[in-house]
């Protein structure tokens, strides 16, 4: 019944035009994806075959990698403008992992403070139950501008971990007698 009403003609020949146009939109034809395409001729399907940009990997997690290569599993405290629940979700269990200070995500939190005064108390903490303390930055770039932002300890100094070209820095606390390389 249905079939007599199509206006193709001959049954086989609507069949065959509703199969046509039911793989072209399963292709995704017609698409306008892509950089400023004028034109509707182009496959959807195409193009998620032939995508030009790998996918990079984050730049945080590849820092989280770097810090683990460097430190090990020795227990430590870590600072870092690295989302904290990211950072410890990450990090084996005898790291913590906090902010530097109060700009994180958390902020604005009515329940949840954690500023300078907050960085410092954990940081002493820290030193007094002989826990190693470090810092991280995702980049060069990011830790040239936040140095104010460290934590200050009388008789201790930031000190630079990695000497190595990687993108990821660490700084770790050390007293001041100590023959590593000083933050300039």
């Amino acid at each position: 019944m249905g079939s007599k009403k199509c206006s193709c003609g001959k049954p086989i020949h609507c069949c065959r035009r509703h199969l046509g146009l039911f793989v072209a939109a399963c292709l995704g034809y017609p698409s306008r994806s892509g950089y400023n395409t004028v034109e509707t001729d182009r496959f959807q399907a195409w193009d998620a075959l032939h995508f030009t940009n790998p996918p990079r990997q984050s730049t945080q997690l590849a820092a989280q990698r770097h810090f683990l290569e460097m430190v090990g599993r020795q227990p430590g405290i870590v600072l870092a403008d690295i989302d904290p629940a990211y950072l410890n979700a990450l990090l084996p269990k005898p790291f913590v992992a906090a902010p530097l200070d109060g700009k994180h995500n958390y902020q604005f939190s009515k329940v949840w403070r954690y500023d300078q005064p907050q960085a410092m108390a954990l940081v002493k903490s820290g030193l007094d139950q002989s826990l190693l303390v470090y810092a991280l930055f995702v980049s060069r770039k990011e830790m040239a501008g936040p140095k104010s932002r460290l934590p200050v300890v009388p008789g201790y100094q930031w000190t630079i971990l990695n000497h190595t070209d990687t993108k990821a820095v660490i700084l770790k606390l050390a007293p001041v007698a100590s023959e590593q390389r000083a933050l300039p």
